[in-house]
């Protein structure tokens, strides 16, 4: 039988990777994805279409309006996505990897 001590053991440094790896990820790409959100949402016609019509100009137009927050907003959520996804990917894929790699 296992013990429940040594599962947890087995199994935390695997959700810590989940976790830290949906937080970097999200650090390195939210700032796109708020850039490209806002120019698909500022249409020709609109209000405030002139500041959002390159992707220079758009993320330009939030840091100077917002600041490096701006680039940020929705990251929580985000990450609570992330995270969860992240962890069901590597718990799946890590047991077929390692007997893959173990039967070479």
């Amino acid at each position: 039988p296992v013990e429940p001590a040594s599962t947890l053991r087995e199994v935390a440094p695997t959700i810590a990777g989940a976790i830290l790896g949906g937080i970097a990820c999200t650090v390195v790409s939210h700032p796109d994805d708020v850039i490209k959100t806002r120019m698909q949402t500022h249409l020709p016609g609109s209000a405030s279409y002139a500041a959002y019509q390159s992707y220079t100009s758009t993320g330009l137009h939030i840091l100077r309006n917002e600041g490096i927050a701006g680039l940020f907003k929705g990251w929580a959520i985000r990450c609570l996505l992330r995270v969860p996804l992240g962890l069901t990917v590597i718990i799946l894929s890590s047991k077929a990897m390692r007997s893959q790699l173990e039967a070479r």
